[in-house]
């Protein structure tokens, strides 16, 4: 995606941030953010004829790396420079649906290749919108660092705040250094996901943030094999994401009094039924201890069972993710009409901003 049409939003340029010094320990600074296909895969309908002719495509116009088996798979390898295309065949007795499709994917796409995928896809099949679908897109954008020792700390900014719109409960995972926004945790399974890991490429370091299209998503937008070539503009990865703050103790104490109210009403709290409010002994109070000790389990790891370690300094805490399916969960369960904008406030406009002059400010670190 142009970077302008990635950090714009028709942002003006309000704060000249960079030339100040007060601002130097307070920001981290870009020194670019690179969007592009990092890659796609299609679905190709197997036939011995077809699946032979395609190989020997590859062949005359890849280098052919490698053949391996893998799990009831024959994968096959080809490069070229930075180019590396994988062909895979399904041989598993339990599916017979997977053996009749071969999985093709292309890593680093350059124009070229894709229109050269979509003529060859023409010229083995006649019927190609029947024998071959578009059936993943990963849409990268890459933020670069300034200062390589800053990569900790954008990342940590960018895996906490971002937000996938519409996840649902457990849609959030993270394995190591990465992660995971879709469902189930899984980025394939729905239509989309969201991938959120720092990388290390030709001696440089970024964050890498990955938005992966599944066919339900390309379908719904209108992308198959005439739209080729994809490019990292054709959408806009702003309409499927947020920028979030974390839960702070200001929005907890919002989220306290509104289990609260649902529990104790004012009107039983303060004057017109005072003997009956006895929060000390009361299983509603209790009740709402354990939601409010379960809630801070969401924002940090390990919390115990004590809500005045609501916010230690010395905690992981969680992604943003993680502490709004945990909001959800506990909202449904006891039916709050609280909202999670109220306590998990939008900042996409501030952090749009601030990408825009060129660097990310570090009261967004969690």
């Amino acid at each position: 995606m142009k970077a302008g049409k990635l950090i714009g939003h028709g942002c003006v340029n309000k704060y000249n941030y960079l030339n100040s010094d007060s601002y130097h320990h307070d920001i981290i600074k870009l020194s670019r953010i690179h969007s592009h296909i990092d890659r796609i895969q299609f679905s190709v309908k197997y036939s011995p004829i077809t699946y032979n002719v395609l190989l020997k495509h590859l062949e005359n116009n890849f280098n052919h790396c490698k053949t391996f088996k893998v799990n009831h798979r024959l994968i096959k390898r080809f490069d070229l420079d930075t180019i590396s295309i994988q062909v895979v065949r399904n041989f598993s007795s339990q599916n017979d649906f997977a053996e009749q499709w071969v999985q093709v994917s292309i890593s680093n796409p350059s124009d070229d290749v894709q229109r050269y995928f979509a003529d060859l896809f023409h010229d083995i099949f006649p019927e190609t919108s029947k024998s071959v679908s578009l059936r993943q897109v990963e849409f990268a954008t890459d933020f670069y660092p300034e200062d390589p020792d800053d990569l900790f700390d954008l990342r940590m900014i960018l895996q906490s705040s971002i937000y996938l719109r519409y996840s649902r409960e457990k849609s959030s995972k993270k394995v190591k250094t990465t992660l995971y926004q879709g469902k189930n945790g899984n980025v394939r399974e729905g239509s989309k996901g969201l991938r959120i890991y720092p990388k290390y490429e030709y001696d440089e370091k970024f964050v890498r943030v990955e938005l992966h299209a599944m066919r339900p998503f390309l379908k719904n937008n209108n992308f198959d094999i005439s739209s080729l070539p994809i490019h990292s503009d054709d959408i806009d990865i702003y309409s499927f994401i947020d920028f979030r703050s974390g839960l702070t103790s200001v929005t907890r104490d919002k989220f306290v009094e509104s289990l609260m109210n649902k529990c104790f009403p004012k009107t039983v709290r303060h004057h017109k039924y005072p003997d009956k409010y006895n929060p000390s002994d009361s299983f509603k109070y209790r009740g709402i201890k354990a939601a409010q000790c379960r809630l801070a389990n969401f924002i940090h790891s390990d919390c115990g069972d004590n809500p005045a370690q609501f916010f230690p300094k010395d905690y992981d805490v969680r992604p943003v993710a993680d502490q709004i399916n945990a909001f959800k969960r506990i909202k449904d369960e006891n039916e709050l009409s609280l909202q999670d904008s109220t306590l998990f406030p939008n900042i996409s406009q501030q952090v749009i901003n601030d990408l825009q002059n060129g660097f990310i400010c570090r009261r967004y670190l969690p």
